[in-house]
């Protein structure tokens, strides 16, 4: 069986915040139609709008929805939280002040 891990928004569409899908062996697409099928909320589960880590790896970084995962593995699915700002000139600085002070913590 393989354990899934829903966080955030992913566990509001599914309502809890673990899964079991009895299979020994399943592809992420199969898994992801799963959890759609079966979600209090399957909306938003949309594909675009997600992150799937494998054991901890991120399944873009591997094979995609592609990725086969087996018994044992851990599945964690979270929603990408999504946010607009508009850029004019009265929030310009502050917005470049911010991307600055982000990219000196990255190099840190």
């Amino acid at each position: 069986m393989i354990t899934i891990k829903l966080l955030g928004g992913a566990k509001k569409a599914a309502g809890k915040s673990c899964i079991t899908f009895n299979k020994p062996l399943a592809s992420i697409s199969e898994i992801l139609t799963f959890l759609r099928e079966n979600a209090v909320e399957p909306k938003i589960l949309n594909p675009n709008n997600i992150l799937i880590a494998i054991n901890g790896a991120d399944s873009a970084l591997l094979s995609g929805n592609d990725t086969l995962v087996k018994t044992g593995d851990i599945v964690t699915i979270v929603t990408v939280v999504h946010g607009g700002l508009i850029i004019d000139a009265t929030n310009f600085d502050f917005l470049q002040s911010c991307v600055k002070e982000c990219v000196i913590q990255l190099l840190l």
